[in-house]
């Protein structure tokens, strides 16, 4: 003899229902704020304009000011600031090639590495 089916009832409750509304309106808010602000169907995020305006210029590191060694990626306010103490030492010379900023301490071969094609250097 075989079983009588089952039926299964589904049913929610309220507090189902309730936690199922908000997680809808929820992500439904989200989504329109993002789709109006544009950022999150543009493809790929804006670029800081002291950033690309960095990538189209060379910088001097020999007479350049804080603010612009710090539109270089990763020169912080700290390295440039290194940078400016140690070519304001007398009687260093200066910096003629990228290696040569590997004296300022902070700045490795890594950071030379990705700043070297954006360095301008004085005519021999």
């Amino acid at each position: 003899m075989t079983p009588p089916a089952r039926r299964y009832r589904l049913s929610w409750r309220r507090q189902h229902l309730a936690v199922l509304l908000v997680g809808c309106a929820l992500a439904s808010a989200l989504l329109t704020g993002e789709a109006t602000d544009r950022r999150w169907f543009a493809g790929s995020p804006g670029l800081i304009s002291d950033r690309a305006a960095a990538a189209r210029e060379l910088i001097d590191p020999n007479t350049a000011s804080s603010a612009s060694l710090q539109r270089l990626s990763l020169i912080g306010p700290v390295t440039a600031q290194a940078i400016i103490e140690s070519r304001s030492v007398p009687g260093r010379p200066l910096f003629h090639r990228p290696e040569d900023l590997m004296a300022v301490s902070g700045v490795g071969p890594g950071i030379v590495q990705r700043i070297r094609n954006h360095l301008t250097f004085p005519a021999d």
